[in-house]
């Protein structure tokens, strides 16, 4: 039978845009099909090289070198270089890039490592007048700008880890770029600079990031026009940041405690969302914010200074519209033993309160254990702005009211808190009308014996209980939920009710408990389920009519058979499945797992008419394991690809046998396809 070749029928244009989306390398070896694709290539307007061996020949150069020669393209759309090992000496880099630019090239990136001899690129990079993307990453590149560089139309320059002629060649290259609107730096140890200048008049965004911790360096912005911007330089000098009138967005990460910081700060007075990670807050507690509407504040508390969140007070009197109001204290800066914080200094609560009165919508607390016990205000409880509310602390005590009101609260996560009683939780979460998405983790310190969910209105459930708590039960009553996340590996789970709507769903638990039929019951109408349980046994018998999708992770103990055959029955009550996966974890088990399987009498119909994919994970190649996979290979016509990886144990020549083995199993459907992930 004679084959068309279609493909080669195409115009041109199209052809062009097929090969743009594929690695060079495959670009080229298209020029052995015919006369014609031996032109066809060399006019693709994006050339892509990537080499990711540590180790190998020069062949990425001489490929590079030829094409860049044969290319014959009007313009060269992008030249993307990336490679992570040293050159050979003979690697022209320069002669590479040079020929690019005589091409017209839009988009240059060379992402290169250290080499034992210093960079340099071609000057005609810098005089380029088509250039629109430049993107210089290696640590051994240097920047040396002429005296007179023009690139009127580069609108993005990222430069990372290089390293520059002299104090004012990055002034030139920024200074004769009018139309740039997009910056990147990143310095490391290597950069020689001391005083890096970005006075850029038509700067969108900038992202300014110093890894070298040791080094004392300074930072001068003047560019007016500014709208986002990333400042990443926890120990420089950043006195010299001028006024940014119409800055939006703005993240600042610093550890010094200057003086001088209000004046840097004042700066960002404009901004609408402002991160800030600092040592004290006290630096911006006099300065206007008019527009802010959310602050988040990671507060990195030094041994040697006062953690005092009095300065937030006045900072959230002077930002009046402020909407949404995150704190993080983190202690990993401490050099004490004690690594928790005294919050009675701190007036958590008076924070707090004053930001409810301010309506604030979105409001998270992520803190420390204290010595004492902290409470909320009570405002928190009867706020009518609040849409979402994270708490977690360990030593946070949940106290509700008799009459809360949230009827605004959307969103909901307690984790790691105690509450003041058994139905301190009830009272809460039956007083958010509009709640669809909680979150709860219980730790060993949660004093509620019986967790109680009853919310009509809830859409999504998060539930996570420490692998060593004692004894608890959950009981869910949510019918409206679609999307239950369960990790409970030890409680009790028979207390969980119809959920009717549910479309996916996750369950961790160990317990094999004859009752746990009755809570997987609930699960009926899921579409896609994981499942990691002991055994499968004890969803044999349970309907799934609209599953699709199946993930069973089963741990197998030294006291327990894993049998297969309740996998079939599973099979067979789930009559639209689609995708198949199993992962048998023996990882606990010391004299190896009894196994037991029977060739069923009749074939499930999702074998027959809808699996497409079948997965086994950690596949120990076992006369029953064999025998279960002949018959899902020999039965499932639909099948698309079937996928096995072996037990991490096993020796290669064990493996390289277990990947013939299944080679050589029939299968019913010819067009599936077999991998073995080693």
């Amino acid at each position: 039978m004679s084959c068309e070749d279609r493909i080669s029928a195409l115009h041109d244009d199209l052809l062009l845009k097929i090969l743009s989306e594929i690695p060079t390398k495959d670009v080229v070896t298209t020029m052995v099909l015919s006369k014609r694709w031996g032109l066809v290539w060399t006019m693709v307007p994006k050339l892509e090289y990537k080499d990711t061996r540590k180790e190998g020949d020069k062949s990425v150069w001489c490929l590079l070198d030829k094409s860049l020669q044969l290319h014959k393209a009007t313009v060269l759309e992008s030249l993307h270089i990336q490679v992570e090992r040293q050159f050979c000496d003979d690697a022209d880099v320069g002669k590479c890039v040079s020929c690019a630019v005589d091409h017209k090239v839009r988009e240059l990136a060379l992402i290169l490592p250290s080499q034992p001899k210093i960079l340099q690129l071609p000057s005609n990079v810098y005089t380029s007048k088509t250039l629109v993307k430049l993107t210089l990453s290696c640590r051994t590149l240097v920047v040396d700008v002429p005296s007179l560089p023009c690139l009127p139309s580069l609108l993005t320059l990222v430069l990372l880890n290089v390293v520059y002629k002299d104090q004012n060649s990055h002034v030139r290259l920024l200074s004769n770029c009018p139309a740039l609107r997009h910056l990147e730096v990143q310095r490391n140890k290597s950069d020689n600079v001391t005083k890096f200048i970005v006075k850029v008049p038509s700067l969108k965004s900038f992202t300014y990031m110093q890894i070298d911790e040791r080094a004392a360096r300074s930072f001068v912005l003047d560019s007016p026009g500014l709208r986002c911007l990333t400042l990443g330089d926890p120990y420089g000098d950043l006195d010299s940041i001028q006024n940014m009138p119409h800055l939006e967005w703005a993240t600042v990460c610093h550890f010094l405690p200057y003086p001088n910081d209000n004046k840097f700060l004042r700066s960002f007075s404009s901004v609408r969302i402002l991160w800030l990670t600092l040592t004290e807050v006290a630096c911006c507690s006099a300065i206007k914010f008019p527009q802010l509407m959310k602050f988040t504040l990671h507060l990195h508390c030094l041994d040697d200074l006062d953690c005092s969140l009095e300065p937030l007070l006045i900072f959230l009197h002077n930002s009046p519209v402020l909407k949404v109001l995150m704190i993080n204290y983190v202690s990993n800066f401490l050099h004490v033993p004690q690594t928790s914080f005294n919050f009675d200094r701190l007036h958590v609560g008076k924070c707090v309160s004053y930001a409810v009165d301010h309506k604030v919508r979105e409001l998270a607390l992520i803190l420390p254990s204290q010595p004492k016990i902290l409470q909320l205000p009570s405002n928190v409880y009867t706020s009518k702005t609040l849409v979402k509310l994270t708490l977690s602390c360990r030593t946070l005590v949940v106290d509700v009211p008799s009459l809360p009101c949230l009827p605004s609260l959307q969103r909901l996560a307690l984790l790691s808190v105690v509450y003041k009683d058994e139905k301190s939780h009830v009272r809460l979460l039956s007083n958010c009308p509009a709640l669809t998405h909680l979150e709860v983790f219980r730790n060993l310190s949660d004093n509620v014996t019986r967790f109680i969910v009853k919310v009509s209105s809830l859409k999504s459930f998060r539930y996570t209980q420490h692998k060593r708590a004692p004894s608890r039960s959950l009981v869910l009553d949510s019918p409206g939920l679609r999307r239950l996340t369960l990790s409970d590996p030890h409680g009790d789970l028979d207390s969980i009710q119809n959920m009717p709507h549910l479309d996916w769903a996750y369950v961790c638990h160990f317990v094999p408990n004859p009752k746990d039929k009755k809570f997987l019951t609930s699960f009926s109408s899921v579409k896609v389920l994981r499942l990691s349980l002991r055994n499968v046994k004890c969803c044999s018998t349970i309907k799934f009519s609209r599953l699709m999708k199946v993930t069973l992770h089963l741990y197998c103990f030294d006291d327990f058979m894993c049998s297969l055959e309740p996998l079939l029955l599973f099979l067979h009550n789930s009559p639209i499945l689609k995708v198949l996966e199993i992962n048998y974890d023996v990882s606990l088990c010391y004299n190896g797992v009894p196994l037991s399987w029977n060739r069923p009498s009749s074939v499930p119909v999702c074998l027959l008419s809808h699996l497409e994919i079948f997965v086994w994970k950690e596949f120990a190649g076992r006369r029953q394991e064999r025998a279960f996979v002949a018959y899902i290979l020999a039965n499932s016509k639909r099948l698309k690809t079937a996928e096995f990886s072996p037990r991490y144990n096993l020796y290669e020549k064990e493996k390289e046998k277990m990947m013939e083995l299944l080679k050589s199993m029939y299968r019913a459907s010819a067009s599936s396809q077999l991998d073995f992930l080693i």
